[in-house]
């Protein structure tokens, strides 16, 4: 379980459902590895959860 930024509780599925459906992001089948890089998961996850996204300066 997960908090996002007004206090509410989600659940890993919903940020999958997320990923799949809103983003577009392309999933291995039957596993829950999804084809996008460290810092673009990171920027969608923060989107989701309504935290501002932080852009790292040494591009990682």
């Amino acid at each position: 379980m997960f908090i996002d930024s007004f206090g509410e509780y989600f659940i890993d599925w919903e940020f999958h459902t997320y990923l799949e459906s809103g983003a577009k992001i392309e999933r291995e089948p039957r596993i829950e590895w999804f084809k996008v890089d460290r810092q673009a998961s990171q920027n969608y996850f923060n989107r989701f959860s309504g935290h501002r996204s932080i852009e790292r300066s040494d591009g990682k």
